[in-house]
């Protein structure tokens, strides 16, 4: 009766799917009139609005009007808006209700608030529908099973702005707007209860607790491959206490202080001592060993971030499900979603029913490029205008067009834009970092399974820079050494950087070896810095200080590796 259940949900969940599929197959023969029309009917909505009175939307009678009257900004020129809206005004950027304002931090930035409309959650299931559709008619036997879709810890209480406005979802779900919800709580087996969950380390246990529960576990969709990667992981330490919950139908959170939620995903377990015997028997002592598509006979998709930094941690990944298809996300963040995966095509299609595109070509100062104007091999910033009130937003995401398919790009998500470390001047860029290191690495035919660059302060007051770096192979720290000094070289190359240190603002860089559960800590301390799960992503330059203590006691070798210097 379960499986009957979770099968006639499906169905109906991707059934309500297929009009968004198909208007998307339609809105591709026309993309550049589908942009146009997408465009005039935001504007449109929002002429009467402060922002649109300030921008004369009413005299905007074409694409080139719109150029003219409304410059390319970032969230620095949409925040007084906002912050409006945080005040209870109404009318400001949208002429609709706010249901909703989203945090994000992104990968380096502080706390912003984006405003979530009726329309801009349309906008979303524009491309969420024919993604989902495509999906599930190219892998059937989803319609078999669960899903689990990543919920992001909100805290036991939901947070709201003075004037009454809800601040973020906990769920991913959420997204899909609250018909498609009331489908997908059918399918879902983790349950919303997680989101009010304070303690990382409960949360992490029941996750796990309600995905290890679940053998129809069919499709997992995440943020970063390595949220699920750290969340596995932990089960090398808790697998006793799991297996034990599972058999006596019991939450017993690690750490105390979520008792009342606890309470709360009792009632939604049982006992179930064949799951947790059939645990035991395929599981192996080591948690890394463990054989999780025994676990998982019907899972067939997790769905991720691939591309950018997120690519290397794929194999991983890969490596603990090696029978099932890993497919990238595309780019959607909580600004806007830009494109998804279609089927087995390359790159992933730009979501022409969603939102508005221009694309400012890197490294020119030329007017921003519409969506039917891409080059192939062209590296572009993503500039949105949504339902949600962004109007010629720069995203700071990079975009790569791989291939030009019946004149719809297929775009590959390469990075942001504008990382950049600027303590005494120095400007050090991500990309100088990524360029040094993978020359480097190729020279030495190093092979690093985590590395990134961050800023340090020593006892004695003394700045520089830290390599955290973990060789893939155990016999490689003998190299890091010499890796930290050749990137010192290189980071000498530019002029700004070779200036701080010739003034003493700076002394050399420095490496540090991480210990072997480095993703778990590098979630942890992005956590403990005030970004959101959902948001955490890998990058290879952090310019927040600290992050010695937040990898604690690294593993150091004799003239390798520096060992961290702690004050008393």
């Amino acid at each position: 009766m379960k499986r009957a259940g979770i099968l006639l949900a499906n169905v109906i969940w991707i059934a309500s799917c297929f009009s968004g599929w198909l208007l998307f197959r339609l809105a591709s023969l026309f993309p550049g009139k589908i942009q146009e029309n997408v465009l005039r009917k935001i504007l449109g909505l929002n002429q009467e609005t402060e922002f649109g009175r300030n921008h004369n939307f009413d005299r905007i009678k074409s694409i080139s009007d719109f150029r003219r009257l409304v410059p390319v900004g970032d969230y620095g020129s949409h925040k007084n808006y906002i912050t409006e809206i945080m005040g209870g005004k109404e009318n400001v950027l949208v002429g609709e209700d706010i249901q909703v304002l989203m945090p994000t931090s992104g990968s380096t930035g502080g706390v912003k608030y984006i405003p979530y409309t009726a329309s801009l959650q349309r906008q979303f299931r524009a491309g969420i529908s024919p993604w989902l559709f495509s999906l599930y008619l190219r892998n059937p036997r989803l319609f078999l099973g669960t899903a689990y879709w990543s919920i992001t810890p909100a805290g036991s209480k939901q947070e709201e702005t003075p004037s009454g406005i809800q601040v973020g979802y906990q769920s991913d779900g959420e997204y899909l707007g609250k018909t498609a919800q009331l489908v997908l709580n059918a399918v879902m087996n983790a349950p919303s209860e997680i989101g009010q969950i304070s303690e990382m380390d409960n949360v992490f246990y029941a996750t796990l607790l309600f995905l290890l529960r679940d053998k129809d576990l069919a499709l997992i969709s995440v943020w970063s491959p390595t949220f699920l990667t750290v969340l596995l992981d932990r089960f090398t330490e808790w697998g006793g206490s799991i297996v034990a919950d599972i058999e006596s139908g019991t939450v017993n959170l690690p750490i105390k202080g979520d008792q009342a939620v606890a309470e709360k995903l009792k009632a939604k377990t049982f006992p179930d001592p064949k799951r947790a015997s059939e645990i035991r028997t395929r599981t192996s002592v080591s948690g890394r060993k463990m054989e999780w598509t025994l676990l998982w006979p019907k899972l067939r998709v997790i769905s991720c971030w691939a591309d950018g930094s997120s690519e290397n941690y794929l194999p991983g990944l890969q490596s603990r499900f090696p029978t099932v298809s890993i497919q990238p996300k595309g780019l959607l963040s909580t600004e806007g979603i830009v494109s998804f995966p279609l089927c087995d095509e390359p790159g992933a299609v730009p979501s022409i029913r969603s939102h508005f595109y221009e694309f400012l070509e890197v490294g020119t100062s030329a007017v921003p490029k519409l969506l039917i104007e891409l080059e192939v091999d062209g590296i572009y910033e993503v500039v949105l205008t949504t339902s949600g009130g962004l109007y010629r937003y720069r995203t700071s995401d990079l975009v790569e067009v791989v291939d030009i398919r019946r004149g719809i790009p297929r775009l590959r998500f390469v990075g942001r834009i504008g990382n950049v470390s600027d303590l005494f001047g120095e400007k050090l860029h991500e990309e100088q970092i990524i360029e040094a290191m993978s020359a480097i690495t190729v020279r030495q035919r190093s092979r690093l399974s985590f590395w990134m660059v961050a800023p340090d302060k020593e006892c004695s007051g003394e700045t520089h820079y830290t390599l955290f770096i973990k060789p893939a192979d155990p016999d490689g720290t003998d190299g890091c050494r010499e890796i930290a000094d050749e990137l010192e070289r290189s980071l000498l190359v530019n002029p700004h950087y070779k200036y701080a240190r010739e003034l003493g603002q700076l002394s050399s860089l420095r490496a540090v070896l991480v210990e072997e559960d480095y993703l778990r800590r590098y979630t942890e301390g992005c956590v403990q810095l005030g970004q959101r799960l959902g948001d955490v992503k890998l990058t290879f330059l952090r310019k927040e200080f600290g992050w010695t203590e937040r990898f604690q006691e690294p593993i150091t070798t004799e003239s390798a590796v520096s060992s961290p210097r702690r004050c008393t």
